[in-house]
C-alpha cells in the first residue's frame, strides 16, 4: 500500500488509485467538518482511509463488537470508488460519527477507553442512533421506517420499540432534541453523559427537564406530525432517486427517463425503462465538459429526440440522442445556465450581470 498523510486523514491506496486520492479527499473533507462542527468535537488524530476500486461492500476494518462496548482500535474507513458521491458521503458520516463520538465519549488513548468503558452508561440505541441521524440526517427511509414504528408498535413507551430499529428511534431522538433545543443540544448531551455518566441525569442537566418529560415531548412531536401527514395525499408510483447524485433528469414518458448523473469515473447520460428495470448509459460527457447547474433543464425533449446541453471550454454543446446514435452540435453561445419550455426550448446565456434568453 501506498501512503499519503494531510492534517486530517492518512490515506492508503494501491499505485493505480493514486489518481482517486484527490476526489476523494474533497468529499471526506468537507464531510469531516460538517461532523465536527456539528458535534462540537475535533479528531485528535488522522483517520485512516483505505481507498479500493473492488465492488466490496464499504466498511470499517474494525473488530465486530457486541452492544454497549467500545472498539479499543483505532478508526480505518473502506472507501470504494466505484460507490456514488452520495453514498461515499454518507458511509464516511456514519463511520466518522462512529470514531469521534467514541473518542469524544470514551477518550482517544487505550488506557482511556479501558478505564472509561465500563463507568459510563448509555442505553444501546443512542450511540448507533446519532451515527444513523449524521450519515442519513432524516432520510425518506428513515421516515417512513419511523411510521412503520408509529403504526405498529406506537410511541407510548419508547423503550418497547425492538431493538432492531435501534439505529431509527436513536436517529428520531436527536433530531427532535436537535429540532427542540437547537444544534448545540447533541454535543451538550454527550459532554454531560461523559461528566455524570448516566442518560436520564445527561437529559437533565442538559435541558432542566426529566428523561420521562423529553419522551413525552418525543412523542407528541412525532405523533402530531404523523397524524397531520394522514391528512395529505401519498404519491402513486414514486421513483426514489438520489439528489446529490444526480445532476438532472428528465421524464420522457409513463415508461422512460432520464438522468444525468456523477460518480468518480465521471458523468455519464442515463436512459432509464420502468417496465423492464432497466438503465442504459447513453454517453460519458468528455473533460473538459461541464454540466448545467443541478437541475436547470440540461436534459430536454428537442426536435430530433431527446438532448443534453452542456458547457465546453468556449462554447454550448448540444447532443442529441437519435435512433442512429448521438449526435453532437457545437452552439454559438459561451455559456448556457438553464434551459425553459413552452412553445419551443428557451436557453438562459448569464454572462456577469446580464443574462439572455
Amino acid at each position: 500500500w501506498n501512503q499519503l498523510v494531510n492534517q486530517d486523514f492518512v490515506y492508503y491506496f494501491k499505485p493505480d488509485n493514486r489518481k482517486n486520492v484527490a476526489p476523494v479527499d474533497s468529499v471526506l473533507s468537507s464531510q469531516l467538518k460538517n461532523v465536527q462542527r456539528t458535534l462540537n468535537y475535533y479528531a485528535s488524530n488522522p483517520i485512516d482511509i483505505f481507498i479500493v476500486d473492488k465492488d466490496v461492500e464499504m466498511a470499517t476494518v474494525n473488530v465486530k463488537k457486541q452492544p454497549g462496548s467500545v472498539s479499543l482500535l483505532s478508526g480505518q474507513i473502506v472507501i470504494n470508488v466505484h460507490a456514488s458521491t452520495h453514498a461515499i458521503a454518507s458511509l464516511f458520516r456514519k463511520e466518522c460519527s462512529k470514531i469521534l463520538v467514541e473518542e469524544m465519549m470514551y477518550g482517544g488513548t487505550f488506557q482511556d477507553k479501558v478505564k472509561t468503558n465500563n463507568l459510563i452508561s448509555l442505553p444501546e440505541w443512542l450511540i448507533p442512533g446519532l451515527q444513523h441521524y449524521l450519515a442519513y440526517d432524516w432520510s425518506a427511509e428513515t421516515d417512513n421506517t419511523m411510521r412503520y414504528i408509529h403504526d405498529q408498535y406506537g410511541l407510548t413507551d419508547f423503550d418497547a420499540i425492538p431493538s432492531i430499529y435501534n439505529d431509527v428511534k436513536g436517529a428520531s431522538f436527536w433530531k427532535f432534541v436537535a429540532y427542540k433545543y437547537g444544534p448545540n443540544a447533541i454535543p451538550t448531551v454527550l459532554y454531560m453523559a461523559r461528566v455524570t455518566r448516566k442518560f436520564n441525569a445527561s437529559v437533565y442537566y442538559s435541558f432542566q427537564v426529566s428523561a420521562k418529560e423529553l419522551f413525552e415531548d418525543w412523542q407528541e412531536f412525532y405523533d402530531y406530525g404523523y397524524s397531520q401527514d394522514q391528512k395529505k395525499p401519498n404519491p402513486v408510483n414514486g421513483i426514489m432517486l438520489s439528489v446529490p447524485h444526480i445532476l438532472d433528469i428528465y421524464v420522457a414518458s409513463i415508461d422512460t427517463y432520464y438522468t444525468l448523473e456523477e460518480n468518480f469515473w465521471g458523468i455519464h447520460w442515463f436512459e432509464h425503462k420502468l417496465q423492464t428495470a432497466s438503465k442504459q448509459k447513453i454517453m460519458t460527457l468528455s473533460r473538459g465538459v461541464k454540466p448545467l447547474p443541478q437541475f436547470s433543464g440540461g436534459i430536454f425533449k428537442g426536435e430530433n429526440g431527446v438532448c443534453l446541453i452542456v458547457n465546453a471550454a468556449k462554447h454550448a454543446v448540444l447532443y442529441t440522442q437519435t435512433k442512429a446514435g448521438v449526435t453532437k452540435r457545437k452552439l454559438d453561445i459561451p455559456q448556457v445556465n438553464g434551459v425553459g419550455g413552452g412553445d419551443g426550448v428557451f436557453l438562459i446565456e448569464s454572462q456577469l450581470s446580464q443574462s439572455y434568453v
